[in-house]
């Protein structure tokens, strides 16, 4: 387990190994997990929770830099793990904070990979930001 600041439960899971981190419980449709359908569950070894409250980017640093220090993910010369923004909302209704807290993860442990799982809609207050 990732040791978490009070009051981020959900924040972080685990699926095959790779890290998951949770934005926002918010979507503007169905999230990407609804559209597995009604019957998808994660395994309860993922340790999958709606968040509690929404991450600031300082706390979605900490948990990811605690995985790194608790040998839960990596980076080496010849592979990295990849770090997914993911959840139950969608993280880019929350992109001022993707983007420092990605910033953050980059320039601290240099060679780790992100990605972002999106159904690909955001607010038009963000549309030129995305695109």
């Amino acid at each position: 387990n990732i040791p978490l600041p009070p009051k981020m439960r959900g924040l972080t899971y685990v699926l095959r190994n790779k890290l998951y981190i949770a934005l926002t419980n918010q979507c503007i449709s169905a999230s990407p997990l609804q559209l597995r359908g009604p019957s998808f569950q994660l395994p309860a070894s993922a340790n999958f929770h709606p968040l509690e409250a929404e991450p600031s980017s300082d706390d979605v640093f900490k948990a990811v830099d605690g995985a790194f220090t608790n040998g839960l993910i990596g980076v080496s010369s010849m592979d990295s793990d990849v770090i997914t923004f993911a959840g139950i909302g969608e993280p880019l209704l929350r992109l001022d904070t993707l983007h420092q807290a990605s910033t953050q993860i980059l320039e601290h442990r240099h060679g780790a990979q992100l990605r972002v799982k999106t159904n690909g809609l955001v607010s038009l207050k963000f549309g030129s930001k995305v695109a």
